[in-house]
């Protein structure tokens, strides 16, 4: 699921000590064509959007936002949310994401041992799996339109 995703498995993949921490879940809001440029400010109060991307920087995690910028026939709408992509600083439980992976695809991702990179087009979702004091911890997020 395109560039963004490559970068993702690039960036933030060192983990350290995973814990819990108190999660700002603005994020679950997004859904991508569905979600626009004002819906993206109302959530997380912020004042503008990128053209095409957007990048913001909260305390437990990093997102950056992908807009749709209309110019073909077959594209969403001009300022539609495509594609979301989080860095989640300490990492979020897999139980407060999704219960069940089974409908996803693995792969092991072989430069970095421990790291676990899943996913579920018809969904729409990729994420970094880490296993890490007897639990199951998202690192990496991208949210993606569902392929039917």
């Amino acid at each position: 699921m395109k560039l963004l995703s490559i970068l993702l498995l690039l960036v933030g993949l060192t983990f350290g000590q995973m814990k819990p921490v108190e999660k700002d879940q603005r994020w679950k809001q997004i859904k991508p064509l569905a979600t626009n440029c004002e819906d993206i400010k109302r959530i997380f109060q912020v004042e503008k959007c990128g053209d095409v991307v957007s990048f913001y920087d909260f305390k437990t995690y990093e997102i950056t936002i992908v807009f749709s910028l209309g110019v073909n026939k077959w594209d969403p709408p001009k300022g539609m949310v495509k594609q979301a992509a989080i860095i989640f600083r300490e990492g979020i439980k897999l139980e407060e994401f999704e219960d069940n992976l089974d409908s996803y695809e693995v792969k092991p991702i072989s430069d970095l041992p421990g790291k676990v990179y899943y996913t579920n087009e018809k969904k729409g979702v990729e994420l970094i799996l880490i296993e890490a004091n007897g639990e199951k911890w998202i690192r990496n997020l991208v949210l993606s339109p569902p392929v039917k």
